[in-house]
């Protein structure tokens, strides 16, 4: 199952679109923001999906611009969605969080080290939030309801976060007894 594939084929749903509108709607929408997706990795996942017929292609000229390859969802590409769909609501959720490695091996950096590496992600999440923040009030207006509900479920899992780095850092200070 690939979240990239469920991505653009939703946003051929729409309507047709070129792989450069495709990476301009998902930037419009912060998509990066909740989901890890690189435009080389859009551009990749279009030429799979048309290879696959999910999608069809066809040369468009606007004017003296150069030409462009715009792209559409075909009925298979339709119901591949819908199948990608059902398959994601029924797999196991997984939580994936770019510091879970590095405090996993805290014990092997020095503790003064460790607390300095705590406290920057302390920093990080807090910064993070505002950000989140600040994309969600500068995008709101022209966001979906169910983008709004994914945006403001990355912020619930960054306040968790700060709760959490806020008793490690407790802990791993000698300040708290283990939480687990």
């Amino acid at each position: 199952m690939s979240s990239i594939d469920i991505i653009v084929l939703g946003v051929l749903m729409k309507g047709s679109q070129s792989a450069y509108h495709i990476n301009k709607t998902l930037e419009r929408n912060h998509v990066g923001d909740w989901l890890k997706i690189s435009e080389p990795a859009v551009y990749r996942n279009i030429r799979k999906l048309c290879a696959n017929g999910y999608l069809s292609d066809h040369s468009e000229r606007d004017g003296a611009r150069p030409e462009k390859r715009v792209y559409t969802i075909t009925s298979q590409g339709r119901k591949r969605l819908l199948d990608l769909i059902h398959e994601a609501s029924q797999s196991p959720v997984r939580i994936n969080c770019s510091f879970d490695a590095y405090i996993a091996h805290l014990n092997y950096v020095g503790h003064d080290e460790g607390a300095k590496l705590i406290r920057s992600l302390k920093q990080n999440i807090s910064q993070r939030q505002q950000e989140m923040a600040a994309i969600m009030k500068a995008a709101e207006p022209g966001l979906s309801l169910l983008t709004k509900s994914v945006i403001d479920l990355r912020m619930r899992y960054l306040r968790t976060a700060q709760e959490w780095v806020e008793d490690l850092y407790d802990y791993y200070l000698g300040n708290q007894v283990p939480y687990y």
